[in-house]
């Protein structure tokens, strides 16, 4: 007797996520779950990733292999958390590296066109960047280089406000720092 892969039910188990609630069904009409994780995590899961094993775990499943694999399989658990979706400082990095390195982005052409590079360093490995710059510290911040027409690398990258930003910009006095400076209460320079 041949069980159907393809049936899902309460309390059934998909290798680390257990079914708990049958959910309304969600984008393009896909049939929902609520699960639970064996390290406790509740996660929304499509069936077929459940029933395929295309999803296995809320992500905890990633970390330990990485622990197991040590070096060969490095897994810093901020691409993808428990509550789904890659941390800001991970978007930031991913940003970073795309702007200056692939054509293809809308923004090359003022970062990598400009000759704007990311360091090595920093390009193969997300926790030496994190380690060098740290969490962002706030809402506010976002990366920003100190010195303009030098690249993403140690001592050259910092989390700024758009004000400080501004300021630091190819535009300098100019455009949106006009607007942001009458904000903050901010005199233009005599010579503008």
């Amino acid at each position: 007797m041949t069980r159907n892969v393809y049936r899902a039910e309460l309390g059934q188990q998909f290798s680390r996520l257990t079914i708990v609630e049958l959910l309304p069904k969600g984008p393009y009409e896909k049939q929902m779950y609520r699960c639970r994780c064996v390290c406790g995590v509740e996660k929304m899961v499509v069936k077929s990733a459940l029933v395929t094993g295309a999803t296995k775990s809320c992500g905890c499943w990633r970390v330990d292999v990485g622990r197991i694999l040590g070096k060969r399989g490095v897994v810093h658990g901020e691409s993808s958390t428990s509550r789904g979706g890659a941390t800001v400082e991970y978007r930031a990095w991913r940003g970073m590296i795309d702007r200056c390195h692939n054509p293809a982005n809308k923004y090359y052409r003022n970062y990598g066109g400009r000759g704007i590079t990311v360091c090595m360093r920093w390009r193969k490995s997300f926790p030496n960047f994190l380690s060098d710059v740290g969490r962002r510290p706030s809402a506010k911040h976002s990366l920003d280089r100190i010195k303009n027409h030098l690249g993403y690398r140690p001592g050259n990258v910092k989390w700024s406000t758009q004000a400080e930003q501004v300021r630091n910009s190819r535009y300098g006095w100019y455009g949106l720092g006009t607007q942001i400076r009458a904000q903050e209460g901010n005199d233009l320079p005599a010579s503008v």
